[in-house]
C-alpha cells in the first residue's frame, strides 16, 4: 500500500522535473541572445539561444535535481552559457559585459515574480505566506497547498505546486549565479589582456573556486532571504493593483 508520504515524494519529484524545463531554458536562452546582440555569439553557436528545453538539459544538474528531491532539498541546473566576454567591445563595453553577466540572474527573478502572480490568480493573496514559508524553510510539499485550499480543484493544486517549485529553483539559482557571475565579471574587468584562455584558467583556479564557496556560504542565505521578501512584496503590490484578494 502506497503511503501519503510516498505520494508526496513522487509528486515533488515530478513537479520539480516540470519546473526544471522553464528554469533551465529561459534565463540561459535570454542571456545567450543578449550576449549575441552585444557581439558575443558563442552561446548561440552552441544552440543555447534556443527556447527548446532539450538544448538546455545538463545531465549532472538534472540528476542532482532528482537525487536532491528525494532528500527534500531540491537543487538542479541546466546548461551553463558559453561566453567569450572579449568579443564584446566598442563603446560602453564594460556596461555591456555587466548586462550580459547579470541578464540570466535578472530573468530568474522576473520569472519568479511572474510565478507569484500566476499563483495569486489561482489562489489569491493568501498564497504569498505559503510560498514564502516553503522557499525559506525548504519544506516543499504539495500537501500544504491541498490542506490550505481544500476548495481548489486538485488539478490546480498540482499546477500551483509546479509553479512554486519553479519559483524555488529560480530563487536558488538566481542567488547562486548572482555571486558566481559577479566573480566572473570581476575577473573579466580586471584582466590585463583580452585572452579567453587566461580568463578561463583564472576562473577555474582553486583559489577563485574557494573564494566563490566562501561568498556563497557567507552571503547565500541572507541574499536568498532578501530576494524572497522583495519578490513577495512586489507580488503583493501587483496583486493589489490587479484587484486580487
Amino acid at each position: 500500500m502506497i503511503s501519503l508520504k510516498s505520494v508526496d515524494l513522487i509528486i515533488r519529484i515530478v513537479s520539480f522535473m516540470f519546473a526544471y524545463v522553464s528554469v533551465s531554458t529561459f534565463p540561459t536562452a535570454f542571456r545567450s541572445r543578449i550576449a549575441a546582440y552585444f557581439g558575443d555569439d558563442t552561446s548561440q553557436q552552441f544552440g543555447l539561444s534556443s527556447f527548446n528545453p532539450l538544448c538546455h538539459i545538463d545531465f549532472i544538474g538534472f540528476s542532482i535535481l532528482l537525487i536532491s528531491s528525494l532528500w527534500g532539498i531540491p537543487l538542479g541546473w541546466g546548461q551553463a552559457p558559453f561566453n567569450n566576454p572579449f568579443n564584446i567591445s566598442g563603446n560602453f563595453a564594460r556596461i555591456k559585459k555587466t548586462i550580459v553577466y547579470f541578464s540570466d540572474v535578472v530573468m530568474h527573478f522576473i520569472l519568479a515574480l511572474i510565478g507569484i502572480i500566476i499563483l495569486e490568480l489561482i489562489f489569491g493573496l493568501k498564497i504569498l505566506t505559503i510560498v514564502r514559508y516553503m522557499i525559506l524553510s525548504r519544506d516543499m510539499s504539495h500537501m500544504l497547498l491541498a490542506k490550505t485550499f481544500v476548495e481548489v480543484h486538485s488539478l490546480l493544486i498540482a499546477v500551483g505546486f509546479i509553479v512554486i517549485a519553479a519559483i524555488y529553483l529560480h530563487v536558488i539559482l538566481g542567488v547562486i549565479y548572482t555571486i558566481l557571475n559577479a566573480r566572473d565579471l570581476y575577473l573579466v574587468l580586471v584582466s590585463d589582456a583580452e585572452d579567453p584562455l587566461s580568463y578561463e584558467l583564472s576562473r577555474t583556479r582553486f583559489s577563485n573556486f574557494f573564494i566563490s564557496l566562501m561568498l556563497l556560504f557567507i552571503f547565500g542565505e541572507p541574499l536568498r532571504f532578501f530576494i524572497v521578501n522583495v519578490i513577495a512584496k512586489l507580488g503583493l503590490l501587483v496583486g493589489i493593483c490587479l484587484g486580487i484578494h
